[in-house]
């Protein structure tokens, strides 16, 4: 997979986790569901159920001040999203779209700045 396919999971990864904990979650959710259904249609129900899954780790881990949480759930999207573009990278548009007027808008709406392990969403 080439860099900018690798930055832009790493990207998706970073501000959908970051959005997993406030008031956007829906949004982040929504969109994610959305890039899938072009991509896997078939593998909708278990991301939604991975999303839900992510979510509730990531608030159980604020609730009790664990730290590695963030990081896990970043790598583990990273991971996700690079492999769906490693076979589609047609969707590689579709989740650059989704970025920039859906998911980064919402996280400044939220309080831009939030940061996930080691560094500012970008």
């Amino acid at each position: 997979m080439d860099s900018e396919l690798v930055m832009l999971a790493s990207t998706g990864a970073t501000t959908v986790v970051a959005l997993m904990a406030t008031d956007a979650w829906e949004q982040a959710r929504a969109a994610m569901v959305s890039l899938w259904q072009r991509v896997h249609p078939d593998r909708v129900a278990t991301l939604e159920a991975q999303l839900a899954e992510g979510r509730s780790a990531l608030l159980a881990a604020r609730e009790t001040g664990e730290d590695t949480v963030p990081q896990a759930l970043v790598s583990e999207w990273n991971g996700r999203i690079g492999r769906l573009l490693a076979v589609e990278p047609q969707a590689a548009g579709y989740l650059r779209q989704l970025i920039d007027e859906q998911l980064t808008p919402a996280l400044a709406a939220v309080g831009g700045d939030q940061h996930i392990a080691e560094g500012p969403v970008q």
